[in-house]
Parts: C-alpha cells; structure tokens; sequence
C-alpha cells in the first residue's frame, strides 16, 4: 500500500510539473504573438497621426535589390527613411562587409528600428532625424521608398551631395530624369 502511495505521488508531481511547463510554455508563446502583433500595429497606429502612411518595403523588393546585386561592394549605404530597419537587417545578412545607416523621422519608429536592428548594431546605424537634411555625401548606394511628392526635393538633393558612383534604388516611385546618378527602380 505504501509503494502504491509513492507511485500516485510521483505520478501527481509528474502532472503538476507538466502542467506548470505546459502554462509557462503558453504564457511564453503567448508574449511572443504579442510582441509580433505590436510590431505590425504599432507602427500603423503611430503613422495615423502624420502625413505618411507606413508602408514598409516588400519582401520581393529586398529579395530583387540582394538578386540583382546592386549592394556588391558597396561599403556605406543609406535608406532615407528607414521605418522599422527591417529592410536593413535584411540587407545585411547578405552584405557583410557593408556598413548601413538609417534615418528616420518618427520617433517611434526610431526606437523600434533600434531594438530591431540591435543584433547587427556594429553595421546598422539608425539615427533619429530628417531625410532631406541627413548627409548623403559618403554614401556608395542609397535605398528607399518615397513618396511622388517627395522626388523633386529629393533629386536636388541627390544632385548636389552624392558622389558620382553613387547608386540610387527606389522602390516603386522612379525619380524625375536625371543624367547624374544612376538610378534603380525596383517593383
């Protein structure tokens, strides 16, 4: 009767332990669809209240940007609103040797992208500030997605600070014609 005892206890602290793993197994997976939903309601509700929506590049944009090889030795490359960073971590898992800065204007996003992009910290730099007055001079390639509205600002822009080899990518809007960079329409 005594070693019958004994195995109904060891049976029942072999339940409670399994259930606690199974709760806090839960409770963990739980926190992480949380964190993954923050991350894509966050940045919509904090782009209600400014004049550009968020509209984070397309996967199949990046993926033609690292197929086409446009990054291949390029050392310093800028996105003009950077959003979230996603686009650079990207970008950086395929180009090692790159050093990649992003600029972005709403702080919230700001402060993501820095939590984001921390894993690559030694190559990402995020900075908190305007695009049109961020300084493109060092820059061998540059990467965004802009707005129509934004393309004659942002070719004068081009024009007057980047360096003659420097490529430019847009992702869908081409930028008004120029004959002094090249440019790179992605869609």
């Amino acid at each position: 009767r005594i070693n019958t005892i004994r195995g109904v206890n060891a049976t029942l602290c072999i339940m409670r332990n399994t259930l606690i793993w199974i709760i806090l197994g839960s409770q963990v997976i739980l926190l992480l669809i949380g964190l993954r939903l923050v991350f894509h309601i966050l940045p919509v509700i904090a782009s209600l209240h400014t004049k550009l929506p968020y509209v984070p590049s397309h996967k199949n944009v990046v993926r033609k940007i690292i197929q086409l090889g446009l990054l291949e030795n390029k050392k310093h490359v800028v996105d003009l609103g950077s959003g979230l960073g996603w686009l650079l971590v990207t970008l950086a898992k395929h180009n090692v040797e790159t050093q990649f800065y992003g600029v972005e204007l709403r702080k919230v996003f700001f402060w993501m992208s820095k939590f984001y992009t921390f894993g690559y910290r030694e190559r990402i730099h995020i900075t908190h500030g305007d695009m049109f007055e961020y300084p493109i001079n060092e820059a061998d390639a540059i990467v965004g997605f802009w707005v129509t509205s934004f393309m004659p600002t942002l070719l004068e822009k081009f024009t007057n600070e980047c360096k003659p080899d420097c490529i430019i990518i847009s992702n869908m809007f081409p930028l008004p014609e120029n004959t002094v960079f090249s440019e790179q329409v992605i869609t």
